[in-house]
């Protein structure tokens, strides 16, 4: 497992801080079916922390750069982010917001998607994204954790039925539980970045003395049962 930069290393050392990655002495079930005791969150926890969210949107925006295609560097095209609802959402938003901050020649946005398609209004608006894709913009989706996958493909599927080019979009998620998810949507042809892994903000939970070494020791047994099974 790669070493995380000193831009994840801060990273992480947030996500432990706000307790984003929580405990659970029952093990939570996914939307994958996968269970594990140690769940990924990103919702009040992140959003009541101002420190935290302009920390995470920061690295966000610096990954959404940093992956930019010269030739749409060279265009001028804005950087726009779709957070995957609903916990992508405010994520989307703070990065955009984090990145005016400290590059304002660069133009980032976000916008808002659904988890249903509005049945009332303008037949036109009735979409899973608010708004239409644009030869000027150049689009991201967000969202706080990938288990297997799944759930990302059935988003990328409702972001092409919108018109969105899911075939040149980039999927910036801040967790990888690492259990197959990235691995599943790359070889679906999807590019992903990820900025941290679950098993380093665990470690950091116990480093940081939030967790008792035991827990780490639960949460290895539970990963090297899931590879066991999986390979």
């Amino acid at each position: 497992m790669k070493q995380p930069s000193e831009r994840n290393r801060e990273l992480i050392r947030h996500i432990a801080r706000i307790s984003m990655v929580q405990w659970s002495e029952e093990p939570v079930t996914f939307v994958s079916g996968i269970k594990s005791r140690v769940y990924v969150s990103g919702r009040e926890e992140l959003t009541g922390d101002t420190d935290a969210l302009f920390v995470i949107g920061s690295a966000i925006a610096h990954a959404a750069f940093m992956n930019m295609d010269p030739v749409n560097l060279t265009a001028r095209k804005k950087l726009i982010l779709i957070g995957i609802p609903t916990a992508g959402t405010p994520l989307a938003v703070a990065a955009s917001l984090a990145w005016r901050a400290v590059m304002s020649d660069i133009r980032m946005g976000s916008r808002t998607m659904r988890t249903e398609i509005k049945a009332y209004g303008r037949a036109e608006n009735r979409r899973w994204v608010d708004g239409e894709p644009r030869d000027d913009e150049l689009y991201y989706t967000v969202d706080n954790v990938i288990t297997d996958g799944q759930t990302k493909l059935e988003k990328i599927a409702q972001l092409r039925e919108d018109g969105y080019p899911t075939e040149t979009m980039t999927h910036i998620i801040v967790v990888d539980r690492k259990q197959g998810g990235v691995e599943t949507l790359r070889a679906c042809g999807h590019k992903v970045i990820t900025l941290v892994d679950l098993p380093d903000i665990v470690e950091a939970h116990v480093t940081q003395g939030t967790w008792g070494p035991d827990r780490l020791k639960r949460y290895r047994a539970e990963q090297v049962e899931w590879t066991a099974l999986h390979q």
